[in-house]
């Protein structure tokens, strides 16, 4: 049975993770990296959304990333910057001590927002090995990076027209009960009318 997750207390059709879990699988695949993931900022924690294929990756979907990463991701998350390291063994950071015990030697992670520029999370993507000449793809980064925030784009405005369905279908209940009621009510005057004419017919 497939997971629901929900972004901003919504749910979110399987259509949608279906597709970043492929588009997620396609990043792996030109970055040669065995990892690939979304991760949402949820204040104060972060959550894997969506994930490549890969039933080993360090982060798994739907598992909470542990607090002590949130200082190693703050430059993506609070300063919209990306966060690239070919080898955590020379990246001269706090880094290592994070990574490493996660079998993690390079990363790449560029941020995601929501339309208005609210921030979302993350794309991470990560592997054992150093990116190396890998790295000359880093300039596709930025077509996955818009194709997730038309995603959230398009999740939204769905999200929205179901809302508005909502309203309109409750005002269209309540107009219905209202022209219910006014049937009854002309019904009733009807009846007194006629109550009327046949009382004054039988004084007369």
């Amino acid at each position: 049975m497939q997971r629901k997750i929900t972004l901003y207390g919504k749910h979110i059709p399987i259509e949608f993770t279906v597709r970043w879990r492929r588009v997620l699988q396609s990043v792996s695949e030109v970055f040669e990296a065995s990892s690939t993931c979304i991760i949402r900022q949820q204040t104060p924690t972060l959550e894997v959304v969506a994930t490549n294929n890969n039933a080993k990756a360090p982060f798994q979907e739907g598992c909470i990333i542990d607090n002590a990463y949130q200082e190693l991701f703050t430059p993506v998350l609070h300063h919209d910057l990306e966060l690239f390291i070919d080898n955590i063994a020379q990246a001269g950071s706090d880094a290592a001590p994070l990574l490493a015990p996660l079998e993690i030697v390079s990363l790449y992670v560029v941020p995601i927002h929501w339309p208005g520029n609210k921030s979302f999370g993350m794309l991470c993507v990560m592997d054992e090995k150093p990116f190396g000449e890998r790295a000359k793809h880093k300039c596709l980064m930025n077509t996955f990076q818009l194709l997730f925030e038309n995603e959230l784009h398009l999740l939204l405005e769905m999200h929205e027209r179901e809302h508005y369905s909502r309203l309109f279908e409750g005002k269209k209940a309540e107009l219905d009960e209202f022209s219910k009621e006014l049937v009854r009510k002309e019904t009733r005057i009807k009846e007194l009318k006629t109550k009327l004419e046949l009382s004054t017919s039988q004084r007369n």
